[in-house]
C-alpha cells in the first residue's frame, strides 16, 4: 500500500537527509518548486520538520501522500531525484537503512541563524550582514577580515587564526603583533601600549601604560641586566652583591662570577685580579695560600715566593745580594748555590764547610773561625797550617809549599814555591834583614842604603833610620843626636824647628822652648817672674797659666776673660774695663750686669741675687736675697701696673679707683682713662660700651640722652631709637606693621608715612585728612565718618557732599558730576555724566 503526498512551497527550502537518527545536509543547493507537485516518500515529514527545525507545521500544506513499500528507502521523485541519489550514496551508508528519509526544510525569512547561506553572508550565518552579530570561526569562507571573528580573512578566503605578525591588534595584545598572548613571541617596545610589565622588551609598563625605558632602580630584571638593577648596563651604577645572578665578572661587586652564574666571594683561586692581592691569586692577603711567582706584581716582598719585590714592584729571581735568606742559601746571601760568589763569614749559619769562607762549620752548623792547627789548608795558608795568616803561628819548614819568603821559617820561598835556607844575596827579605839582603844579620856584609827599610840606625849606611824605618839623610825628627844640634833633635841648628824641652840639654836660652838656659846647660822651667812672654802666658808674666799668680791690667793681650783682672778680654783680645753688659758678675753688681752700680742701667729679674730692694727690676729683695715677683697687693708701684696694685697686669684682680693713674681705659673700673691719665666717671659720649649701655654710648641709662641707631645692639625696644629691637638684638628699621607708633604715623602703623600702606580707621589719632581712611581729620585730630557736608568726595558720593548716599539729603546741581539721573536735582544725568 502505498500513498502519495504532494507539497506545495512557496519558498526556497534545501534538502536534507535523515540516516537513521542523524540529520545531514545532503546539499546546500536551493530549489524553489513554483508550486509543482513533489512526490516524495516521507515518514511523519511533519514532526520531522518541527521536531528537528523548528518549522511551524502550519506553513506546510500536504494534499497527498504516496506510501511506497519496500527497503530500498526513501527517494525524492521529480527532476532532482538523480542528483539526490548521488547525494545520498555519498553520505548515507549503503544500503541505507529502512528509516532514512528524505525531508524538506522550510520555508522561512533568510536570518542570521536560519543555518542558510543566504543574504549575502560570507559564510552560514556569519560575516556579511551578520558581522555585528555573527563573526565566522576559524575555516568558515571569508570575503573580508571584518567576516572573521579572528579578524584575519587569508589569501584563501577562510577565517584564520590570529597570528603576532598579522599587523593587527588582536587576541588579547597589549598593542599590535606585541605583549598578552604574543610576549612570548614578541614584547612591546618602547612607548607602546602595555596592560602588564611582561607586556614590554624593557619589562617597565608606566602608569599611562606605556612601555617605558628600564632604569638601573626600577627593581626589575631587564636591560640585559645581570640581576635585578645590577650588573650589566648597570655595573656602572651597581654591581652585584654576593649571591645576585651574573653574566660575568664583571657584574660583580667582587669580580667573581662562578660556575652556577652567582656572584661570589673572592677567592685565591678565582683567577682574578682581587681583594688586595699582589697580582691574580697571589700575594697580598694570598701571601699564606699563594706567593707570587717570578714576574709577576708585588707590593713588599712577603708577596713573592722569592721573597724579591724589585723596584718595578715585579717578583724577581732571588740572587746572592737581595739581603734575603732564600734559594737554598746556608745564611742570607751566602754558601749553598751562592758559594761561588760569595761563602759565609764566621758565626753565619752553614751547613757543610764549602759554605764558610773559612772552611770551618762547626758542630752547631756555624761557620768557625779557621785555626792553624785544624790540619786543613785554609785561609790562605801557604801549606796547611804555615804560612799565609798563620805566619805570626807557625812559618813553614824547609820543602813546605810557600807563596812569599815570610811563610818560610827560613824566609826564602825559591822558585819552584818551596821554603828554601835563606842568604844574603838571595834576593830575599829574610833571616831578620832590615831591606833586601840588608841589614840585620846582613850589615857585615851590607848595610841599607837611603830610603832602604831599616829597624836600627847601623842598618843604614847613612846610619839614620827614621821614624817610618826608612835609612834617611839627618833631619830635625830623626831621633838622633847629630848636626850640632843642643840635643836630639832639638836647639842649634834645629831651632827653628824644634825647641829643646825643660830638662833637655842647651847650649844657649834660644835653644829651649823655654828660653831659659841655666847655668848647668839645661833648659830650665819657666816662671810668672822671668820677664819673658812663655808657658802659655797671656801677655809677659800674666794670664795663663800665670792666671793665679797675676792676672793681666787693662790693655795688656788676653786670650780669655779669666786672663785679666777686669775679667774682661774683648774682641781685640786686650783687656778691657768691665761694664754692664759683659755677662760677668763684677764691679759690685748684685747679680751678673745687673743691680749694685749697674741699677741705673739694668736692675736684676725675678730670682736673680740681690743686696737691696733697688737691685730688682720688682723692687722686691726677699729675705733670701732673690728678687722676688711683684704682687698686686705688695704697696708697690711695680710690674707694669697703672698705679699702685691696680691695672696693667692687675687689671684681672683689680681696676683702678675713679682718679688714680691709668695707661688704658682697663685699667679703670669705669672702663674711662681720661686724656690726663687718670680714671673718670664713664658719659654717655665717650666712646665706650659701659655702665650697661646697650651699644657705645647709646641705650641703657644713656636711653634719656641718646637712642641707639638701626644696626646698633639692643636689650629692649627702648633702646631703639626706632623702637624696634629685633630678635638678633639688633635696632632695626621701623615698619607699618610692628605695632608701634614710630617713624610719624599718625597712630600705630597708619596714617603719615604708612597712608599708601595702611589709613587710620574712624576714632584714630591723624594729622592730616589723608591720614585716615574716611579722608575726615576732625578738629580734635581724630578720623571721623564721612558726611554729606564734609566739603570732600567721598563715600560714593557722585560729586562733592550730593548724589550716591548724600541724594536723600542733597542732590547735586547742574554741571555737577553724576552717575544715575537720581543722583541730579533736575533727574537728569547726561552721556557726559553731568547734571543737566
Amino acid at each position: 500500500m502505498s500513498r502519495e503526498t504532494i507539497i506545495s512551497f512557496d519558498y526556497s527550502f534545501h534538502i536534507v537527509e535523515a540516516c537513521g537518527t542523524t540529520l545531514r545536509y545532503v546539499t546546500g543547493r536551493i530549489f524553489r518548486n513554483n508550486r509543482k507537485p513533489t512526490v516524495v516518500n516521507v515518514n511523519e515529514i511533519a514532526r520531522q520538520l518541527e521536531a528537528a527545525y523548528a518549522i511551524n507545521p502550519n506553513t506546510i500544506r500536504i494534499t497527498s501522500i504516496v506510501v511506497y513499500s519496500g527497503g530500498t528507502g526513501g527517494v525524492i521523485v521529480g527532476r532532482r531525484r538523480r542528483e539526490l541519489d548521488r547525494k545520498k550514496r555519498q553520505i548515507c551508508p549503503t544500503p541505507a537503512p529502512s528509516s532514512s528519509e528524505v525531508i524538506l526544510s522550510g520555508p522561512q525569512a533568510p536570518t542570521c541563524n536560519d543555518g542558510l547561506l543566504n543574504q549575502g553572508e560570507a559564510d552560514i550565518d556569519c560575516g556579511g550582514p551578520c558581522t555585528p552579530n555573527q563573526t565566522c570561526n576559524i575555516g568558515q569562507h571569508c570575503n573580508v577580515s571584518t567576516d572573521c571573528t579572528s579578524g584575519i580573512c587569508n589569501s584563501t578566503n577562510r577565517c584564520d587564526n590570529p597570528t603576532c605578525n598579522d599587523g593587527l591588534l588582536n587576541q588579547g595584545e597589549a598593542d599590535i603583533d606585541c605583549g598578552g598572548p604574543c610576549t612570548s613571541i614578541r614584547t612591546c617596545d618602547i612607548g607602546q601600549h602595555c596592560n602588564v610589565s611582561t607586556d614590554c622588551t624593557s619589562g617597565i609598563c608606566n602608569s599611562t601604560n606605556q612601555c617605558d625605558n628600564p632604569t638601573c632602580n626600577d627593581g626589575l630584571l631587564n636591560q640585559g641586566e645581570a640581576d635585578i638593577d645590577c650588573g650589566g648596563p648597570c655595573t656602572s651604577n651597581q654591581t652585584c652583591n654576593i649571591g645576585q645572578n651574573c653574566n660575568v665578572s664583571t657584574d660583580c661587586t667582587s669580580g667573581i662570577c662562578n660556575s652556577t652564574d652567582q656572584c661570589d666571594n673572592p677567592t685565591c683561586n678565582d683567577g682574578l685580579l682581587n681583594q688586595g692581592e699582589a697580582d691574580i691569586d697571589c700575594g697580598g692577603p694570598c701571601t699564606s695560600n699563594q706567593t707570587c711567582n717570578i714576574g709577576q706584581h708585588c707590593n713588599v716582598s712577603t708577596d713573592c715566593t722569592s721573597g724579591i719585590c724589585n723596584s718595578t714592584n715585579q717578583c724577581d729571581n732571588p740572587t746572592c745580594n737581595d739581603g734575603l735568606l732564600n734559594q737554598g742559601e746556608a745564611d742570607t746571601d751566602c754558601g749553598g748555590p751562592c758559594t761561588s760568589i760569595r761563602t759565609c763569614d764566621i758565626g753565619q749559619h752553614c751547613n757543610v764547610s764549602t759554605d764558610c769562607t773559612s772552611g770551618i762549620c762547626n758542630i752547631t752548623n756555624q761557620c768557625d773561625n779557621p785555626t792553624c792547627n785544624d790540619g786543613l789548608l785554609n785561609q790562605g795558608e801557604a801549606d796547611t797550617d804555615c804560612g799565609g795568616p798563620c805566619t805570626p803561628i807557625r812559618t813553614c819548614d824547609i820543602g813546605q809549599h810557600c807563596n812569599v819568603s815570610t811563610d818560610c821559617t827560613s824566609g826564602i820561598c825559591n822558585s819552584t814555591n818551596q821554603c828554601d835556607n835563606p842568604t844574603c844575596n838571595d834576593g830575599l827579605l829574610n833571616q831578620g834583614e832590615a831591606d833586601i839582603d840588608c841589614g840585620g844579620p846582613c850589615t857585615p856584609i851590607r848595610t841599607c842604603d837611603i830610603g832602604q827599610h831599616c829597624n836600627v840606625s847601623t842598618d843604614c849606611t847613612s846610619g839614620i833610620c827614621n821614624s817610618t824605618n826608612q835609612c834617611d839623610n839627618p833631619t830635625c825628627n830623626d831621633g838622633l843626636l847629630n848636626q850640632g844640634e843642643a840635643d836630639t833633635d832639638c836647639g842649634g841648628p834645629c831651632t827653628p824647628i824644634r825647641t829643646c824641652d825643660i830638662g833637655q840639654h842647651c847650649n844657649v836660652s834660644t835653644d829651649c822652648t823655654s828660653g831659659i838656659c841655666n847655668s848647668t846647660n839645661q833648659c830650665d822651667a819657666p816662671t810668672c817672674n822671668d820677664g819673658l812672654l812663655n808657658q802659655g802666658e797671656a801677655d809677659t808674666d800674666c794670664g795663663g797659666p800665670c792666671t793665679p799668680i797675676r792676672t793681666c791690667d787693662i790693655g795688656q793681650h788676653c786670650n780669655v776673660s779669666t786672663d785679666c783682672t777686669s775679667g774682661i778680654c774683648n774682641s781685640t783680645n786686650q783687656c778691657d774695663a768691665p761694664t754692664c753688659n759683659d755677662g760677668l758678675l763684677n764691679q759690685g753688681e748684685a747679680d751678673t750686669d745687673c743691680g749694685g752700680p749697674c741699677t741705673p742701667i739694668r736692675t736684676c729679674d725675678i730670682g736673680q741675687h740681690c743686696n737691696v730692694s733697688t737691685d730688682c727690676t720688682s723692687g722686691i729683695c726677699n729675705s733670701t736675697n732673690q728678687c722676688d715677683a711683684p704682687t698686686c697687693n705688695d704697696g708697690l708701684l711695680n710690674q707694669g701696673e697703672a698705679d699702685t696694685d691696680c691695672g696693667g697686669p692687675c687689671t684681672p684682680i683689680r681696676t683702678c679707683d675713679i682718679g688714680q693713674h691709668c695707661n688704658v681705659s682697663t685699667d679703670c673700673t669705669s672702663g674711662i682713662c681720661n686724656s690726663t691719665n687718670q680714671c673718670d666717671a664713664p658719659t654717655c659720649n665717650d666712646g665706650l660700651l659701659n655702665q650697661g649701655e646697650a651699644d657705645t654710648d647709646c641705650g641703657g641709662p644713656c636711653t634719656p640722652i641718646r637712642t641707639c641707631d638701626i644696626g646698633q645692639h639692643c636689650n629692649v625696644s627702648t633702646d631703639c631709637t626706632s623702637g624696634i629691637c629685633n630678635s638678633t638684638n639688633q635696632c632695626d628699621v621701623p615698619t607699618c606693621n610692628d605695632g608701634l607708633l614710630n617713624q610719624g604715623e599718625a597712630d600705630t602703623d597708619c596714617g603719615g608715612p604708612c597712608t599708601p600702606i595702611r589709613t587710620c580707621d574712624i576714632g584714630q589719632h591723624c594729622n592730616v585728612s589723608t591720614d585716615c581712611t574716611s579722608g575726615i581729620c576732625n578738629n580734635t585730630n581724630q578720623c571721623d565718618a564721612p558726611a554729606c557736608n564734609d566739603g570732600l568726595l567721598n563715600q560714593g558720593e557722585a560729586d562733592t557732599d550730593c548724589g550716591g548716599p548724600c541724594t536723600p539729603i542733597r542732590t547735586c546741581d547742574i554741571g555737577q558730576h553724576c552717575n544715575v539721573s537720581t543722583d541730579c536735582t533736575s533727574g537728569v544725568c547726561n552721556e557726559t555724566n553731568q547734571c543737566d
